[in-house]
Formats: C-alpha cells, structure tokens, sequence
C-alpha cells in the first residue's frame, strides 16, 4: 500500500512539471504517432499514416513519429515528418503541442494530455482472449491506477469487435461510448486480395525462397509481467509440423519464428528462418501459410484470411493460472493442441472447408467490426475533429 501510495504521488508530481510545456503553442495540424513506444514503424498507426500521407486533404499536415532506432526512419518518406526517441525531452515536447495522438499502445499517466487533444488508442490486439488490465493482477498487470488515469485522457479507443468491447471495458476503465466500433486499421489488408498477392512475393523475394514453398509462422506470445518475456522456446515440436505440413499440403515448408516485441532473444536455430527484425507482423501474417501460436491476438487477424492457425499450448494449465482468459481457447479461431502429438494430427486431417465455415461463425458471433473500411473511418474521426 505504501508503495503504491508513493508511486501515485510521484506519477502526480510528474504530471504538474510536465504542464510546463502547455505553455507552448498546440498545432491544429500536427499529428504523433507510435507504435510499442517507438519499438516499430508498423501496426495500426502506420497504416493510418500512410493513408493520411495519400490523402490531398491532409497535404499541410505535419508528423511526429516516436522512433528509437535511427535505421527505421528509412521506412518512412514523408518529407513534413520529424523523429523523436521515447522519453526524450523532444518526446515530451512533440506530444503535448500535436493536436492528435495515435498510438497502439496509448499514453503513459505521467504525461497530462491537454483537453483539446486528441488521443486515439488503435491497440495492437483483436477478439477477447489473454486478460489484461484490471482482469489480471497488478503483479503482472502492472499499477492499476496509472491505467486508470491514461484510460481517461483517451478520446477514442478503436475496437475490432462487439466482444473486445465489452471485456475491456471493465479491464482498462473506460466508458463503453468511447469505443469506436471501426475494426483494426491493419486488418484492412485482409480484404485486398491484390495488396496480399504482392506483399506474399515481397516476403518470397526478401528471404529468397521458392514461390510455391509452404511458410509456417511460428509467433507465440510472452510469458511474465506486462514488458517481460520469460518464454523458452522448444522448436522440436515445429520440426515434426514442419514435416508433417509438408506431407499434407505436398509443397517444402519453411519454418519462420517470430519473438514477441518484449523479447531480447537473438538465438540462431538451426533449419528455421528468423523473421523477428522483420520491420511488420501483418506483412508475415498475408504470407504465411499456416500461423502455430498459442495466446497471441494474432489469432484475430490470421483467422480474417481463412488460413489455417494451430494453437500449440502445451503450458495452458500454467499460463490460465497466471493470467487467464476473456474466453475458452477451444472457442478461439485457431485448431487448439496441448501435446504434439495433437498438432501433428491437426494437420494430418486439415479440412479447410470446415475450418472456414468454423471461421465464418466464430467471427459473426464475435461481432466483428472487421471490414475493410477501419483506416477510412479513422480517417473521418480526424477531419471531423479538425478545428473542434
């Protein structure tokens, strides 16, 4: 209790020095952007800006991009964009005088939002799955009450579906009529059966693999306290999917794995491609195959392909008591397999017309915002709001 008492104290302290910089000017035309605290360019704020950087009506607009790595600021080609690294004093300065903030992982407490502003939360997650927030405890939560105050300097909170709605309405405090009932910017691409086909030859060309190879992703989520990762991986499992996808589906498999942002792994395995610096998750999502997780909300976005998703679990037990789940992961879209034994007969009797229609009805009975059309209403939300 004492600690937390010091920490609100602290967090408070913070939020008055850092009204020192309302003293500066708002821009009307200024938007931030970020993505995992400036981890990436990827996810749903990027695809927003790029959209904006197409649109004539958005041609006297400036840009902040929260980045820390020098090198990803070749991802982007807008001559009216500036950098700023998380925690800099630029940081600071370039969100509280922008007049929208776009963010997937929202803004920490610490920092007082001006009223006027904007604040858009796009999240980087869909569905109802792993807890978070208020849902979980505060050991692996993190402080409840920072959460609280962020929650409520948040203009609007993008939802992917009627059921992400209404579990994290009570995990972050936020009042239900801030979710905007858009589906996720990033998941636009789902529906672009074209924009699929090249991004799918961009990864083939990137990796220097054959055309008709059959990818398997590998992306599970982390283990541990919000910000951590204590997850050991165990690829022997994969390897005996890998020949077992090869022998169903008649093509050579390409085993790909990709660690969770959290993570610091840089392991090289043996006979299996890294694609963790690969600069966009969605852009691996459209060309893999077949996606093996186990907790990840990727599982939202890949089940928007009909592709096929295994979820290779066999720590459930371990990771329900940990954390827990919004819904039963035998509901989830995703073929669900505690032992190996079970991934390789998931496989091994794969029917994908089945596996569609299971898609289909899991997907309507979640209430799917999903369409196609999220960056566009986003869009709108921004000019509507223009010189409100």
């Amino acid at each position: 209790m004492k600690q937390r008492l010091i920490r609100l104290i602290r967090i408070n302290f913070t939020r008055f020095v850092m009204r020192f910089f309302w003293l500066f000017p708002m821009k009307q035309n200024q938007i931030f952007f970020s993505a995992y605290e400036g981890k990436q360019y990827s996810c749903n704020p990027k695809v927003i800006f790029e959209a904006i950087c197409r649109d004539p009506e958005f041609k006297d607009f400036r840009f902040v991009w929260e980045i820390n790595d020098k090198s990803k600021h070749a991802f982007i080609h807008n001559k009216n964009t500036k950098f700023c690294r998380h925690n800099s004093f630029s940081y600071f300065y370039m969100i509280l005088t922008s007049k929208y903030i776009i963010t997937n992982t929202g803004i920490t407490a610490r920092i007082p939002l001006r009223k006027s502003q904007i604040s858009i939360n796009t999240w980087h997650g869909g569905g109802a799955y792993k807890r978070v927030g208020h849902a979980i405890h505060s050991d692996i939560s993190g402080d409840l009450k920072e959460l609280d105050i962020a929650s409520a300097q948040t203009t609007y909170f993008l939802s992917s579906s009627r059921i992400f709605t209404n579990v994290m309405e009570d995990s972050i405090q936020m009042p239900k009529d801030r979710f905007i009932p858009t589906g996720m910017p990033r998941n636009d691409i789902f529906f672009d059966a074209l924009r699929c086909t090249i991004l799918r030859e961009k990864i083939i060309n990137e990796y220097k693999l054959d055309n008709d190879c059959f990818l398997i992703l590998y992306a599970p989520t982390y283990r541990g306290a919000v910000g951590e990762n204590t997850l050991e991986f165990d690829l022997e499992p994969l390897y005996h999917l890998r020949e077992a996808a090869e022998k169903r589906f008649g093509r050579r498999a390409v085993l790909m794995i990709r660690t969770h942002y959290y993570s610091d792994e840089k392991t090289e395995y043996e006979n299996v491609l890294s694609v963790s610096d690969y600069p966009d998750m969605q852009e691996l999502l459209v060309a893999a195959d077949l996606l093996v997780t186990d907790y990840s909300s990727s599982i939202w976005d890949f089940g928007l392909s009909g592709k096929a998703c295994i979820l290779y679990t066999p720590d459930i037990e371990e990771y329900d008591l940990e954390r827990g789940f919004y819904t039963s992961p035998s509901t989830w879209p995703g073929i669900l397999c505690e032992t190996e034994s079970r991934v390789i007969e998931a496989i091994a009797c794969f029917d994908s017309a089945a596996y569609k229609k299971r898609l289909e009805k899991y997907f309507l009975e979640a209430g799917s915002y999903d369409k196609g059309d999220a960056t566009e209403k986003v869009l709108k939300i921004i000019k509507e709001r223009q010189w409100q």
